[in-house]
């Protein structure tokens, strides 16, 4: 999602509209956080450095429960109304 961060489940990857159910389960999220590391290369193709730094903010922000130390099964934003009380304080 090029302007929230995360990569969706499902849906379009040219950019096209965003269907109905398109969640950013955590799995996805670390999977792409894996594949992005490992086109990075350890520095060996520093054009997939931002990707990788913008996939781990979104982890930190989104994904990570950080008053009970685990992670949550979507991202916040997935949560409506519910999502302000999962934020961490």
């Amino acid at each position: 999602d090029q302007r929230r961060g995360g990569f969706r489940e499902i849906g379009p990857h040219d950019g096209g509209p965003e269907p109905a159910k398109a969640g950013k389960c955590w799995w996805d999220q670390w999977e792409g956080l894996r594949a992005l590391f490992d086109a990075h290369d350890g520095g060996a193709r520093p054009a997939y450095g931002p990707y990788l730094r913008a996939e781990w903010r979104f982890i930190r922000r989104h994904t990570i429960d950080h008053r009970n130390a685990g992670t949550f099964w979507y991202s916040i934003d997935a949560y409506g109304p519910w999502r302000r009380w999962l934020r961490p304080r």
